[in-house]
């Protein structure tokens, strides 16, 4: 056998391609075959991880020239990806998060400690169709590239054919193998030793998952499992395959916790009633989506494979933690990924200036059948298995201590608590309580220069608690709100360091005399309405002091009372924004 190279190929090139051959010249004949060939790819694998952690002088000058000298277009996408993020506190968030990952100590010339930085091993856990077509499968590798150039680790499962044969489900393993390889990436078929199948349902191991890790593959895994009642090994179902899976890497701490889980389809995300769906919390979602799915035009939309899609998210995301999310995408708009992994915010066409790297040149054939890239696909789709949303409409049943702390955490400032509870007193809508006490809206209903009447929507605050970043707070407020109001204004310091967002998402802004703040709004009526916001956000008293904020450690007293006169909210109709902290001050 060859000697062990750390660059290119690497441990496909010495050890897997000739397995591969050995596997399509046997042709699975039978299972002790088939068992025989597998065994002697695991134990290639582990002799290369014993070579890897002792290499040669030579590949320890060729391990630090792949780590420590990358690519220019690695540099290119870094620099790409942190000139394209909305704010600054996004790209020092990318940095921290996100770096050109390294299983490997360059110093040392071995193999990184798994124990040592967990936080390293980032999983995207992604889903690709066994018959994704040979375009589809280019841009989506490539995409899969990136992402590994960024610090994800792709773990990808191939999923099965109906009455599938071992040979075929092995063979469209070692087709996305492949296109790995070609495209100048490291890959190596999984099509054993990772599921079994059992009385109880389908097991799985993450042995392989690992070694491939830790010789710096990709891992594409065959749904093939051990069956112990038929003794023989079986194609097993995707969804069992995939649920298993993602339960039994979220509980291995090498691994750490997958961040996303992907499903790569034909059409791309959700499409429901002729309107895109960029985000959905399914702790609240999921049964109206399925309704609505049912109700959909099929022209419009692939109804059955898309409503498997939407229960296997569901299932995945049920046993992973609140921290991971998961994306349903076409291979075409699977350049968007990027975006997404780093900003871990839904999709929003025309936000993120990335350039589509992923782009392959449409083939002739293609261009002359108009099979797939004349097919229309969605943009992706981002879930959440989120947070409860309780809707306030009382101060009474609201805990004002801890809506306080929380005001107070996101906005780092001391909140005149007697003067803004007697304003909501007044003129309070709603209040949208996510989670405990995770992230707050509040929501106001103010007088209208014009009419007289308090039917202005004004978003007085959005809050998300430090603590609770990263958990989707923002995305699935901004949701329920979207969901409730047509109309909506808010008013931002020119100092704000989230202002760019707010140009972003608002339909229009102007700027208030004085030059302290800066006047959002969005919906139909906000042309007509200009003048109204105007006068209305000129008026509305600041909530916090101006002296520093010092975080108070908590009390053991009872919380604060509400206001003797408490009244009821009026019930009206919201509409929503979203920030990754706050709203305005």
């Amino acid at each position: 056998m060859s000697s062990v190279r750390l660059s290119g190929s690497a441990v496909w090139t010495t050890c897997a391609r000739p397995i591969q051959r050995q596997m399509h010249n046997a042709a699975y004949a039978g299972t002790a075959a088939l068992s025989a060939l597998h065994g002697a790819c695991l134990s290639h694998c582990h002799s290369h991880s014993r070579a890897v952690q002792r290499p040669t002088p030579s590949a320890q000058a060729l391990q630090r020239q792949y780590h420590q000298q990358p690519s220019n277009m690695t540099k290119d996408l870094v620099l790409n990806v942190l000139g394209s993020l909305p704010t600054a506190r996004e790209a020092r968030s990318f940095l921290k998060r996100f770096t050109p990952a390294d299983l490997f100590d360059s110093a040392a010339g071995t193999l990184a400690d798994p124990g040592a930085e967990p936080d390293k091993n980032r999983i995207g856990l992604f889903s690709i169709s066994h018959g994704i077509s040979s375009d589809d499968l280019r841009r989506i590798v490539t995409t899969l590239l990136q992402l590994r150039q960024l610090g994800l680790f792709p773990v990808v499962v191939v999923s099965n054919p109906p009455l599938a044969t071992n040979q075929d489900v092995v063979n469209h393993a070692s087709r996305v193998v492949e296109a790995i390889d070609v495209a100048g990436g490291r890959a190596i078929p999984l099509c054993d030793g990772i599921f079994s199948i059992g009385s109880a349902g389908v097991f799985s191991s993450v042995r392989p998952i690992q070694h491939a890790l830790r010789l710096g593959q990709i891992p594409v895994i065959a749904c093939l499992g051990f069956d112990h009642a038929a003794l023989c090994r079986s194609p097993v179902a995707t969804k069992s395959a995939l649920i298993s899976l993602a339960h039994k890497v979220a509980d291995v701490p090498y691994l750490a916790t997958p961040i996303r889980f992907i499903i790569v389809n034909r059409s791309g995300g959700l499409r429901i009633n002729h309107s895109h769906i960029p985000f959905a919390n399914l702790t609240e979602d999921f049964e109206t989506l399925c309704a609505q799915l049912l109700g959909t035009d099929p022209d419009e939309m692939d109804t059955v494979d898309t409503a498997q899609d939407l229960e296997l998210i569901y299932s995945v995301l049920d046993v992973l933690p609140s921290t991971s999310s998961a994306v349903l995408t076409s291979a075409a708009t699977s350049a968007s990924l990027i975006a997404n992994i780093i900003t871990d915010k839904p999709f929003n066409t025309g936000i993120f200036g990335l350039k589509n790297a992923s782009a392959v040149p449409e083939s002739s054939s293609d261009a002359a059948s108009g099979s797939d890239n004349a097919q229309p696909h969605e943009p992706p789709t981002l879930f959440r298995n989120g947070l409860h949303v309780e809707r306030h409409s009382s101060l009474a049943t609201v805990d004002l201590a801890r809506l306080q702390t929380l005001l107070e955490a996101s906005f780092q400032k001391h909140l005149d608590a007697k003067a803004f509870f007697d304003r909501l007193d007044r003129v309070g809508s709603c209040i949208l309580i996510a989670g405990d006490y995770d992230g707050a809206v509040i929501v106001t209903m103010e007088r209208n220069v014009d009419t007289g009447a308090m039917d202005l929507p004004y978003l007085d605050k959005f809050a998300v608690a430090p603590s609770s970043q990263g958990m989707g707070v923002a995305d699935i407020l901004w949701s329920r709100l979207k969901a409730e109001c047509p109309d909506l204004s808010w008013r931002s310091r020119c100092s704000n360091p989230v202002n760019k967002w707010y140009f972003e998402r608002s339909e229009g802004n102007l700027a208030l005399p004085g030059g302290k703040w800066t006047l959002f709004w969005y919906g139909p009526g906000g042309l007509d309405l200009v003048d109204s916001y105007k006068h209305m956000a000129a008026s509305i008293p600041a909530s916090f002091f101006e002296k520093p904020f010092v975080q108070q450690k908590p009390e053991a007293s009872k919380p604060a009372a509400a206001p003797a006169h408490v009244q009821l909210f009026p019930e009206r109709d919201l509409a929503g924004m979203q920030t990754a902290q706050t709203a305005q001050a």
